[in-house]
């Protein structure tokens, strides 16, 4: 190890090739024999010398074998650790396609449903798709809605909307406030309603071309009654 040419390995020769390639790097050729096995030295001061040149290349030898061996040990960790995280893949891509599978199998007849699926009870969704699963719903109760809206002619969306806004103020505060029943809105232009309705619909016209609006979005008889129970009847015009 005290030479360059023999450290780590000596591939120029054998093991007596070596040796003599380190006496006479440290210039103690006349100073030794050599034998068939062995080497004889004759003075202790060559030994002591090579002893010398061996103890200072020790630490820096100790040193490179522990970042040797701190690296191998790194570098499995890593392997280790890289491993476990296909692992982990793996197995997160294998749930969330059970959970999608489960999904497709338990809503694939919804659209057949009267209820498009609403009763049908959501699978609990792995850890990796909760945040998904609340965009899922969302998609799914606009397909839900898309669905049911379908069904109703377009002229009548603006009435749905109008009874959606009624049902959530008035849910549970009212039992009947009229959601069966087509809306009109201008019940005063209507025969069935308001049996001078020609001249309330003239008094409107008029009023059109003196005011400058375009439509009359509700109207209706009111019934008024003070604190002493007195009635008076009222036109309500919006």
């Amino acid at each position: 190890m005290i030479s360059q040419f023999t450290w780590p390995n000596f591939r120029s020769g054998s093991d007596k090739d070596a040796c003599k390639v380190i006496i006479d790097e440290y210039k103690f050729t006349n100073d030794v024999k050599y034998g068939k096995t062995k080497i004889f030295i004759r003075t202790p001061q060559t030994l002591f010398a090579l002893e010398r040149a061996r103890n200072q290349l020790l630490p820096g030898i100790v040193t490179l074998i522990q970042k040797t061996w701190r690296g191998y040990v790194v570098r499995q960790q890593y392997k280790r650790m890289k491993a476990l995280m296909t692992m982990i893949k793996v197995y997160r891509r294998k749930k969330i396609r059970q959970y999608i599978n489960e999904l497709e199998f338990k809503f694939r007849r919804a659209k057949s449903m009267k209820d498009f699926g609403k009763s049908i009870l959501w699978p609990a969704p792995p850890l990796s798709m909760r945040s998904v699963t609340k965009i899922l719903r969302n998609v799914y109760n606009r397909w839900r809605a898309q669905q049911i809206l379908s069904r109703i002619p377009k002229h009548d969306w603006p009435q749905m909307k109008l009874k959606i806004t009624a049902a959530s103020i008035l849910m549970n505060k009212r039992y009947d406030f009229g959601l069966k029943r087509k809306w009109e809105g201008n019940y005063l232009s209507s025969p069935s309603e308001n049996l001078h309705y020609t001249v309330f619909n003239d008094s409107v016209n008029n009023l059109k071309n003196s005011k400058h609006f375009n439509t009359v979005l509700f109207s209706c008889f009111v019934t008024k009654f003070n604190k002493f129970n007195k009635v008076s009847n009222f036109f309500y015009c919006l």
